[in-house]
C-alpha cells in the first residue's frame, strides 16, 4: 500500500473526507491518475464516501493531460450518471482534451451541451 493509500484510509476512517479528497486531488495535479482512482476507489470500497465534483475534475484533467481521454470520457459519463453536476471546469477540461485530439465535433458538443 502506497504512502498516499495508507493517508487516504486513515483521513476516511476519521471521517476526515474532504483532506482525503484533498490529497487525491494533490495527486492527480502530479499526474499520478491511476493512484488517484485508486484512491478514489478505495474511499468508496472500504469507507463508503463517493468523490465529489473537485475530485471527478482533478480525474478529469489528470487523464486528458496524460493523453488519455477515454478514461476522462468514462469518468465524465460516470460523473452524470451519479448525479454530480458538471461544472465549468469540468467542460472545460472535456473540451481541451478533445481539441487536443482534434475530435473538434465532440467538443462542440459538449459546447451545446453546456447551453442546453
Amino acid at each position: 500500500m502506497s504512502g498516499y493509500r495508507i493517508v487516504v484510509h486513515h483521513l476516511s476512517r476519521l471521517e476526515k473526507v474532504n483532506e482525503a479528497l484533498k490529497v487525491i486531488e494533490n495527486v492527480c495535479k502530479m499526474g499520478w491518475c491511476e493512484e488517484g482512482l485508486a484512491l478514489v476507489n478505495i474511499m468508496k470500497s472500504q469507507h463508503g464516501y463517493a468523490p465529489n465534483d473537485v475530485t471527478y475534475n482533478a480525474l478529469i484533467v489528470g487523464f486528458y493531460k496524460a493523453g488519455e481521454m477515454t478514461e476522462s470520457r468514462k469518468l465524465f459519463y460516470r460523473m452524470k450518471e451519479k448525479g454530480i453536476v458538471p461544472t465549468v471546469v469540468t467542460y472545460a477540461a472535456m473540451i481541451h482534451g478533445y481539441c487536443n485530439e482534434k475530435k473538434i465535433k465532440e467538443a462542440l458538443l459538449l459546447m451545446d451541451d453546456i447551453l442546453i
